[in-house]
């Protein structure tokens, strides 16, 4: 397993855990990924990724925002800090000058297709002294076992109004008693189960007002009123969203309008008939539910899908045998929210069978069956899993399948790896013009 993992851009710094198994005739490897480092300043990063392409031993980079200077030192002894006179700065120690290796780090998303590059490749089991080596084995699949992959758009929450709070009277909004803290506040909005709370306002005396109307509504007087001691901050949904970079819905669904990320991720979790949005150059669109078949390549476009894969929790070993519907190239977490949004008439999908890219595309069947009546017929799902509604969590996980040929026999080797991430509304001004996108294979 080291000789696959070295042989790649993955520095073994970002292995977190390594995990063996013995089961006859077979070997289970499960190692843990860590993501390779994230710089937040769009301006320090590229600062970072000019000097990171340098061929220098660098050992500290400065970064001065007045001006937006970018330097290095290649001896961290040569950093002197002045108190008096000096100017605040970002600094960044690299002890084992290795910034340069950082730029060449495979990305977390990457790693699957980078080891299916490698499917054929020999490898040696161990090496010992003088030149010899002992056993062979060689990669045979690799196994896309991802679950989720959340990321954070930003901030949870952001300040959108001072001197102001929400009306108490207002239809939309509700006072909460118990929040004492800022922090209080946002937790109840976010947390609201009795409606879809997309803003809050929090007063220096612990007053807290939740609702259910969108940013572009606190800036409407009727909906406010002054308070030199308050604020007002709306819910960062565009966290509850999944991006699919380059690619747009062939069939437009709706009016598209201007409205940034963030305002149009607002409005499509405020309407119950959005099941996705499409952005591109600050034109937003609504959609229906998101399926590979259904869009296509775009330089600048991306659809935004609801994250709900940690609502799914896998069933079993068994997966369905009648299925509704089959969609082949989505990964598990836009397979959840192709289920969580199907409807068909009155069939709703109850489960999904999921199969994960290797050598071939993953497949995603939808079900209106649950492994657990004993009415339903199950096969066995070897590489493929059925998963119901409910509480769980995802992962992000790669097998690969080796082949290894030992001096007195063979056995066949599967490494197990996993990589975690470093993780009713107001009306709408404007009108979305939307209808129910059906595939035509469905």
């Amino acid at each position: 397993m080291d000789f696959i993992v070295l042989s790649e851009k993955i520095s073994p710094l970002r292995i977190d855990v390594v995990e063996h198994n013995f089961n006859d005739p077979q070997i289970v490897m499960e190692v843990t990924f860590l993501d390779s480092p994230n710089f937040q300043s769009n301006n320090e990063t590229e600062c970072l990724d000019k000097l990171s392409k340098s061929q220098d031993g660098i050992s500290v980079v400065i970064y001065r925002p007045s001006d937006s200077s970018c330097g290095y030192l290649k001896d961290f002894d040569d950093l002197k800090e002045d108190t008096k006179i000096g100017e605040p700065c970002s600094v960044y120690h690299f002890p084992l000058n290795n910034l340069q290796r950082i730029h060449q780090e495979i990305p977390l998303d990457q790693i699957h297709n980078t080891f299916l590059q490698n499917i054929g490749e020999i490898y040696w089991l161990l090496r010992l002294a003088r030149g010899y080596n002992l056993g062979s084995y060689k990669l045979i699949d690799v196994i896309d076992k991802t679950k989720s992959q959340y990321t954070s758009a930003g901030r949870f929450q952001s300040n959108i109004r001072v001197d102001a709070k929400l009306k108490s009277n207002d239809r939309f909004t509700v006072t909460v008693p118990d929040a004492k803290t800022l922090a209080d506040c946002y937790r109840t909005c976010r947390n609201s189960e009795q409606f879809e709370c997309n803003t809050f306002s929090f007063c220096s005396n612990g007053e807290c007002r939740v609702s259910s109307l969108l940013t572009d509504d606190s800036f409407n007087e009727s909906h406010v009123e002054q308070d030199k001691s308050c604020s007002i901050h709306a819910l960062n949904v565009l966290n509850d969203y999944s991006e699919v970079s380059h690619r747009k819905f062939k069939t437009q669904t709706s009016t598209a309008i201007d409205k940034d990320a963030y305002s149009c991720a607002e409005y499509c979790h405020a309407s119950p008939d959005c099941f996705s949005f499409q952005y591109c150059n600050y034109r937003c669109s609504f959609g229906g539910v998101y399926t590979d078949s259904s869009t296509e390549y775009d330089e600048v476009c991306s659809v935004y899908l609801p994250k709900v894969s940690d609502q799914y929790q896998k069933t079993g070993n068994k997966i369905v045998s009648d299925v509704l519907y089959t969609e082949m190239n989505l990964n598990f977490e836009q397979c959840a929210s192709l289920c969580h949004g199907w409807s068909d008439g009155d069939t709703g999908c109850k489960s999904f069978n999921y199969c994960p890219k290797s050598r071939t595309e993953s497949s995603c069947s939808l079900t209106k069956f649950s492994v657990k009546s004993s009415n339903t017929k199950t096969t066995e799902g070897g590489d493929c899993s059925n998963y119901e509604l409910n509480d769980g969590s995802g992962a992000f996980e790669i097998i690969m399948l080796l082949f290894f040929g030992a001096l007195l026999g063979f056995v066949t080797p599967f490494g197990y790896s996993k990589a975690k991430q470093m993780r009713s509304a107001s009306e709408a001004n404007e009108s979305f013009t939307w209808k129910r996108q059906r595939d035509e294979q469905a």
